[in-house]
């Protein structure tokens, strides 16, 4: 006979948990994108190469990199509050 699970439904404290976890690496990748595109325009290049050999626009690096530090910061501040 076929038997249900019950319905698991993460707490209060381990969903915070993973907004942190999500806060800061989203922080973290967006530093990382934006110090690459930076780094890239102050260089005088529009574009660097990413793993795969395929150009990367750094104004488009930057302004992904702004936006990960973003959406960091409001996971962050929703996980403590």
């Amino acid at each position: 006979m076929y038997r249900r699970r019950p319905h698991h439904k993460p707490t209060f404290f381990a969903r915070m948990a993973q907004l942190e976890k999500f806060g800061l690496m989203g922080i973290w990748l967006g530093v990382v994108l934006l110090g690459l595109g930076l780094f890239t325009l102050f260089n005088g290049k529009l574009q660097y190469s990413n793993y795969w050999g395929g150009p990367v626009f750094a104004p488009f690096a930057v302004l992904i990199g702004v936006l990960g530090i973003y959406v960091g910061i409001v996971s962050l501040r929703r996980a403590r509050r």
